[in-house]
């Protein structure tokens, strides 16, 4: 039998905010397993970005962080960011670094424990060509940051968290602002991480139905607790948009399975 909390991500009891004003309370999920994709969805304000960035070790947090039964709440930065890759909104403006600079500092910077014994060669380099080409933008290497497309950089953004190999994906609203066509290749490449590499991935999205079409299970956070934790079909019901987005809306489905909202009246 597998030994209890392996090959999963549990969140239990998990209290933060910014100074003494708590945003999430008394926050617990279910075991996260590897290889799955969870969204977390929830109004403005609810906690989504927050919870996230204090999961990443970028804030105060109370209570229990487990990955593979090992507690990560109260461990030093580095060895929570080897383990736990967290990617931001955006990325900070006017770098003038390519693309490929940038991959390579954020390697050497939170280097995987697999790594941190190699000699500095050329290694850095080489596997900073090998995240871009896996996300598939390896053209863009010797391009400018400041240069790219919104989602050209959410793309360079995700190989600077893939290329140092986490266990969890931390994603905070990866495809805000990107066209169809972007939003479609960056859950893709979430989906793919988790099934290839058996990543544990927690998204942030504000799309309901683009959660529900990539995610195995959806997480909804309203006024800083959980209201329900399921698979799409499960959770994202009339009743819950009604109570959580205080919308009138339907829920249906189109020729292909996936799931529709039609919103009809905000209360």
């Amino acid at each position: 039998m597998e030994p209890a909390g392996k090959n999963e991500l549990i969140i239990s009891d998990v209290t933060l905010g910014y100074g003494r004003v708590p945003v999430i309370r008394h926050f617990s999920l279910p075991p996260l397993r590897r290889g799955s994709l969870t969204a977390l969805i929830g109004p403005n304000a609810a906690g989504k970005s927050t919870l996230l960035r204090g999961l990443a070790g970028l804030g105060d947090i109370t209570g229990s962080v487990r990955l593979d039964g090992q507690e990560l709440v109260g461990r030093p930065r580095a060895e929570r960011a080897a383990r736990l890759g967290y990617m931001p909104q955006t990325l900070p403006s006017g770098i003038g670094l390519s693309v490929l600079e940038t991959v390579v500092g954020a390697l050497r910077a939170s280097p995987p424990a697999n790594t941190r014994t190699e000699s500095p060669s050329a290694a850095p380099i080489q596997r900073a060509y090998e995240a871009l080409a896996e996300i598939g933008i390896a053209e863009l290497a010797n391009r400018s940051l400041s240069a790219l497309s919104g989602g050209q950089r959410q793309m360079a953004s995700l190989a600077q968290v893939v290329v140092r190999r986490p266990e969890v994906l931390l994603l905070d609203e990866p495809t805000s602002a990107l066209d169809l066509r972007y939003q479609a290749l960056v859950m893709k490449q979430a989906v793919r991480l988790a099934r290839q590499h058996g990543m544990i991935v927690l998204i942030v999205l504000h799309d309901i139905a683009l959660a529900a079409q990539y995610a195995d299970q959806i997480a909804i956070l309203h006024q800083g607790a959980l209201h329900d934790f399921g698979t799409p079909a499960n959770v994202v019901t009339s009743a819950m948009l009604a109570a959580v987005y205080e919308v009138e809306a339907r829920v249906e489905h189109c020729t292909k399975g996936t799931l529709q909202i039609i919103v009809d009246q905000a209360e």
